[in-house]
């Protein structure tokens, strides 16, 4: 079995439990404000340890920044959006439109604040011009409690958005191999020509299915397989890499368009983050009007060794090797030991700096002008201060201004890819005007 394969096959098996097992939360999911008082928080201290009983709290493995700071770190994104849509992409650039499309949609938490926020903020844009919101995800689990999120009217001005939200279970590994096409027509009249697309993925870059590369003398020539092998102690199976030369299609065509993803000469084996590869190759393919927003971690920690008594045949140590968490909340040696009966999450840290470099070159061979694509990384906090300021004021302790949205997840970056078409589409009626706010 080819790797990706394996960790695609080993992560929707994690996220096919009950939903509140895998993303915590701080409130009841229908409601979108936050149970911390921000504004009162004395400092780093006082924050770890309201933290830490949130954590103990919560039924969940993992608390998002979605989650943590609901509804302002979503408001952010859906700044972004906004101002993004004030300011035509070129000025030749028209479109009727737009579409918003979220990878792996967590608990539809993010998917409420950011269709909240822009009915509330710009009633026009919302009704007249926001065609849809997809949420496309694996685990039908998490569909459910995100249907339940968007679609339960708490009584707020924003109501359920039954109009707005559609739903897609996709594996995008089917999508990023080019067996599934990314975007799906929800009526014969939609062109997707005048439909602009916001491509959102937050903590999702390090659930995505990797390869691995290895260093054979001078020559980069292998990816990964797994094989069952027969452990001859008590007779029992387990998986074990095996290095083969490279015939995997979307390996060699990422190898081919980005070279720098091939093994460093002091490493012996490396990541490639193939999936998150080819889903930007098929959006380039699919749609030209397009903007991409990705925020994830750029390094995770050392993970712990695997309990006493575990029996692990051990993978190639790689650059970029990921954290293997079971829930129990303990970490394991190798993502090898994520089976059936251990369910694991998965976790990849992603190089920003050549993801970005690759987004670049896969959209700029779809356009005729290298100023047809803007690709920028900033550090998490850095785009949470360009894009919400307001968010940052309302979640900083009065005494000591000490913002726990600035200061946690430091290990996180943002990555946005507006590519612009530089033709008119024939017949428009013009880019989409939006107040500013």
């Amino acid at each position: 079995m080819l790797l990706r394969k394996f960790v695609s096959q080993r992560l929707a098996a994690y996220y096919s439990q009950p939903a509140n097992t895998v993303v915590g939360a701080t409130t009841l999911a229908t409601s979108t404000k936050s149970s911390i008082a921000f504004s009162s928080l004395l400092g780093e201290l006082h924050w770890k340890y309201i933290y830490g009983n949130l954590y103990r709290k919560q039924q969940g493995q993992w608390l998002t920044p979605v989650e943590l700071f609901k509804p302002y770190y979503s408001q952010v994104f859906a700044n972004y959006i906004l101002q993004q849509l004030k300011t035509p992409l070129s000025s030749d650039c028209q479109y009727e439109a737009f579409e918003i499309v979220e990878l792996g949609g967590g608990r539809g938490t993010n998917a409420r604040v950011i269709l909240d926020t822009i009915k509330n903020h710009q009633p026009d844009t919302y009704h007249n011009h926001l065609l849809r919101y997809t949420i496309i995800d694996v685990s039908s689990s998490l569909q459910d409690l995100q249907r339940h999120t968007i679609l339960q009217d708490d009584g707020s001005d924003a109501g359920s958005h039954a109009d707005k939200i559609h739903f897609r279970q996709v594996d995008l590994t089917d999508v990023a191999e080019g067996k599934q096409y990314f975007f799906e027509s929800t009526s014969e009249s939609d062109n997707h020509e005048r439909v602009r697309s916001f491509v959102i993925a937050l903590e999702m870059l390090d659930n995505l299915a990797h390869d691995k590369v290895r260093r054979q003398g001078k020559q980069l020539d292998s990816n990964v397989l797994l094989e069952e092998a027969r452990v001859v102690q008590d007779d029992s199976l387990m998986q074990q890499e095996v290095f083969v030369p490279l015939e995997d299609p979307l390996l060699q065509t990422i190898m081919d368009v980005a070279p720098f993803y091939g093994v460093p000469i002091s490493k012996q084996a490396t990541w490639v983050p193939s999936v998150a590869c080819g889903l930007l190759m098929q959006l380039a393919k699919e749609k030209q009007l397009i903007d991409v927003i990705a925020a994830d971690f750029d390094w995770l920690p050392p993970q712990d060794a695997s309990p006493e008594g575990t029996t692990i045949h051990f993978p190639v140590h790689a650059d970029g090797d990921p954290i293997v968490t079971s829930m129990d909340g303990v970490d394991r040696s190798s993502y090898l030991e994520a089976s059936e009966d251990l369910l694991c999450d998965i976790l990849f840290p992603t190089n920003f700096e050549k993801l970005s470099r690759f987004a670049k070159r896969v959209f700029q061979s779809e356009n005729s002008s290298e100023s047809d694509t803007i690709v920028h990384v900033h550090k998490q906090a850095d785009f949470l201060c360009r894009y919400g300021p307001e968010q940052i004021e309302q979640t900083s302790g009065w005494l000591t201004g000490f913002c726990p949205l600035l200061h946690d997840f430091s290990n996180c970056s943002v990555m946005t890819v507006a590519n612009k078409p530089g033709l008119a589409v024939a017949g428009s009626r013009g880019p989409i005007k939006v107040k500013p706010r």
